[in-house]
């Protein structure tokens, strides 16, 4: 799975959370993790963005996010018009608000990529 968020504290807290079930990788924003995608080849599951970064945006960065790639947004500014559209952008499976539950971004994961035992 893949944390894109220029928070470096979040990606912190969320790959230390996650990182006993799920193998994490990071970004801190959607310039790099397209990057890694794109370029290194990396794969994975699932990929996690927030949508407020510098350089490339959460809603450009899923513009672009290759097919079959499973997409959670989070955001604390979903009520911005400019952040809106990710509540119903077709890449994004959920969408999560800024302060959420690890227990939500638990279910969010496996909603999109299913348990892990």
């Amino acid at each position: 799975m893949l944390i894109v968020d220029d928070n470096s504290e979040l990606r912190d807290l969320l790959t230390e959370a996650l990182g006993e079930t799920y193998a994490i990788d990071s970004a801190p924003d959607g310039l790099e993790a397209l990057h890694r995608l794109m370029k290194q080849g990396c794969r994975y599951d699932a990929v996690m963005t927030d949508l407020n970064m510098p350089h490339i945006d959460g809603i450009a960065f899923l513009d672009r996010l290759p097919e079959g790639i499973p997409a959670i947004v989070m955001s604390a500014y979903l009520d911005r018009p400019e952040f809106a559209q990710a509540l119903t952008h077709p890449r994004a499976t959920r969408v999560l608000e800024k302060p959420f539950r690890l227990s939500d971004v638990r279910a969010a994961i496996e909603s999109a990529v299913g348990p892990k035992g």
